[in-house]
């Protein structure tokens, strides 16, 4: 991704170090806290009419209450011939309730933006039922390992844990993947490249 780039609910911005050198990068959170280039919502970007290049938006929709707004405004917001690159959980826990209200199919995502005039580029599924088993199996392995650590002082708990984690998040990844290759249906996640055309 070149050019300008707004992270659409980027939080603390984890891909700022991977994009800053090449591209103008902007995070957008309505948690202040989280520190963002703009503070604003998704449902109204406070952004002018195609002024970005690309926009990211990785797990977000599914905690929006208008999904199908937001990606009118990601429209709104790009130039012509810009891209929106976009991920969102189908097989995923609640999470930061109660601002958690939908889990997307490819075929929901495809339509919601091509009825807001995207153009799809490429919608993939990644990963099946085995690697969402195992991502959940090494979150409570790691929570678990670092309350082993329950005589260190907490922010030194999740260093000492790392020799216990790794090991197992390696077997759990591996195996994830091996079986991951008998079941091609119950899908993780689902990412899109999109891109707003260059004339209607």
């Amino acid at each position: 991704m070149r050019g300008k780039i707004l992270d659409v609910g980027g939080g603390l911005g984890p891909y700022r170090k991977y994009l800053e050198g090449s591209s103008s990068y902007c995070s957008i959170e309505v948690n202040a806290a989280m520190r963002p280039d703009i503070v604003g919502s998704a449902l109204e970007l406070p952004v002018r009419t195609g002024a970005m290049d690309s926009i990211l938006c990785n797990e977000v929709l599914e905690h929006l209450p208008e999904p199908g707004r937001a990606v009118a405004e990601i429209h709104r917001v790009l130039r012509p011939g810009g891209t929106a690159y976009v991920t969102v959980p189908f097989l995923w826990c609640l999470h930061y309730e109660p601002h958690d209200y939908f889990r997307f199919t490819g075929h929901a995502l495809r339509t919601i933006f091509e009825r807001e005039g995207f153009r799809i580029r490429a919608l993939e599924p990644v990963g099946r039922v085995f690697s969402y088993l195992a991502t959940r199996l090494a979150e409570k392995w790691a929570n678990l390992a670092r309350k082993l650590f329950f005589f260190l002082p907490k922010r030194t708990r999740s260093h000492a844990a790392i020799p216990l984690v790794l090991p197992v998040n390696w077997l759990l990844s591996l195996a994830a993947r091996l079986l991951d290759l008998t079941n091609r249906r119950d899908v993780f996640f689902f990412a899109l490249l999109a891109e707003k055309p260059e004339s209607p």
